[in-house]
């Protein structure tokens, strides 16, 4: 795969911000740490490759935790916006808190969930996003987001609601539905996370509008300057077409 693409798989995968989590296992060597020992080679199946020029693909990390205020964040569900400005297509992949991260001590690979708690303490992304561009080959992450269920509920309601499976739901009612759904079926509570994201973004976002929302009390890097400057590179979020991919997956080889 050339640089600038970004290779995808799909098997099963988390999202955006609710709290569910989907079973996906992946070979994620973290570049740059010790303790972590090089994976053998993937066998990957790929999707139809994303048309990004390379250079100009941006890409955006949204990690979902329980609460900032916390002491101790826990992650939720990791995804990533890609796109290149001037092009209408964005999208959305999906990575889980369940992905392996092969170590050199350890018996038992961690999740990625327990990478996330080296990022935790300053309530950034650092060693997560090193992960998954590992994971995604060509990937490139320019810019994370690290939000926690308040802010997102803020999101959805300050936006008016959000319109979700042929129905208008506020905030409580989006938690209601999620929280309804069976905990094992992970590829239903994927589904819906994903249903989530695309509704949020898929709006008319102004300046004003997308100013406010970055003012929530996210962790965010670069700073909300550089999310502004992009967003008026790219128009109308809401002329957009979202693409979906819940899962991204590599299969060590035999």
């Amino acid at each position: 795969m050339t640089r600038g693409h970004v290779l995808v798989i799909v098997l099963l995968a988390a999202v955006f911000l609710l709290g569910g989590v989907i079973v996906v296992f992946f070979v994620l060597p973290l570049p740059g740490a010790a303790t972590l020992a090089t994976p053998p080679a993937p066998t990957l199946t790929p999707l139809p490759t994303l048309a990004l020029t390379p250079g100009a693909q941006i890409s955006i990390l949204l990690v979902g935790v329980d609460s900032l205020a916390s002491l101790k964040p826990n992650l939720e569900t990791g995804w990533v916006l890609t796109f290149v400005p001037g092009a209408r297509e964005f999208y959305l992949l999906g990575f889980p808190p369940t992905t392996k991260v092969p170590t050199t001590d350890a018996s038992e690979a961690p999740p990625l969930s327990a990478i996330y708690e080296l990022d935790a303490p300053a309530r950034d992304a650092d060693f997560t996003r090193r992960a998954l561009e590992t994971i995604t080959p060509g990937l490139s992450i320019q810019a994370e987001i690290v939000y926690d269920r308040q802010m997102l509920a803020r999101t959805i309601d300050d936006l008016g609601g959000i319109e979700l499976r042929d129905q208008h739901m506020d905030s409580g009612t989006v938690r209601a539905s999620y929280d309804n759904l069976d905990p094992q079926d992970e590829t239903g509570r994927l589904a819906f996370e994903g249903d989530v994201l695309k509704a949020v973004l898929h709006r008319d976002w102004t300046a004003e509008m997308l100013a406010h929302h970055l003012n929530l009390g996210q962790h965010l890097r670069p700073g909300p300057a550089w999310f502004l400057q992009v967003s008026q590179a790219i128009g109308p979020l809401s002329l957009g077409n979202f693409i979906v991919i819940p899962a991204v997956t590599a299969t060590p080889a035999p």
